[in-house]
């Protein structure tokens, strides 16, 4: 539609053409990722947000809403129901996705349909996927997260916004032009292995740097902005 036109500038490119302008963009300088990444923006926060993100969004806050009134994302359900949500999830969610991803991949991700069989069931099996991770974490977390990885999971948790600039910040050193350049060269078992040793490195210095202080440092600071004073940053000197 004009619409759609109008807020994407890569409307009637070939795939190829678009891939080569975002190899260009990313792959350069600050001012030429900002452009292209403005340019998604756009489309996202307009024509995206109104076809999906609205709608799927509001969905998951209702089924979160759900969960917690049921009293399974606080973790007081039995462990059978959270063992049952994880063998379902990784038994049948990852192969199905996988599934998706591989049939994406065997038609060199050109097939439109192929493209909206996979994208619908990663979009309703991802629930179900989800819900397994929830599981994993709360059963990681059982009875006040005693165990390390509990305790690793809880203090990621404390400072997830902190932990989730610093995933960006790293990724695009990584793979922007004003960092290593790595974008559309790395294979995608290399970043599956990307991913695990940044989930690596928050778990090992998530619970160090809370050993010290309150909460992560951009926790910090918003909670500084919010009261509008100063807040209280060292564990120590209660």
């Amino acid at each position: 539609t004009w619409i759609y036109q109008l807020v994407n500038p890569f409307a009637g490119m070939s795939l190829e053409e678009v891939l080569a302008t975002d190899l260009a963009a990313f792959r350069g300088g600050w001012m030429d990722n900002f452009q292209q990444r403005a340019a998604y923006s756009l489309e996202g926060q307009t024509v995206g947000f109104v076809l999906h993100g609205l709608w799927r969004g509001t969905g998951l806050i209702f089924l979160g809403m759900g969960l917690f009134r049921l009293r399974v994302i606080t973790g007081e359900r039995a462990k059978s129901l959270y063992r049952t949500l994880m063998a379902v999830g990784l038994g049948v969610g990852l192969p199905a996705t996988a599934f998706a991803f591989w049939l994406n991949y065997s038609v060199n991700w050109g097939d439109f349909w192929v493209q909206q069989f996979a994208l619908q069931t990663i979009h309703w099996i991802g629930i179900v996927v989800s819900l397994a991770w929830m599981s994993i974490v709360v059963l990681a977390c059982w009875r006040g997260c005693r165990s390390w990885l509990g305790q690793a999971f809880a203090a990621v948790g404390r400072a997830a916004l902190s932990n989730y600039l610093l995933q960006s910040l790293i990724c695009t050193f990584i793979f922007y032009g004003f960092g290593l350049g790595l974008y559309g060269s790395v294979e995608r078992t290399g970043q599956m292995g990307i991913i695990a040793g940044i989930w690596v490195l928050q778990l090992l210095i998530s619970p160090l740097w809370l050993r010290y202080f309150r909460f992560g440092p951009v926790e910090w600071l918003w909670r500084s902005l919010s009261y509008g004073r100063l807040q209280p940053f060292r564990a120590t000197g209660d």
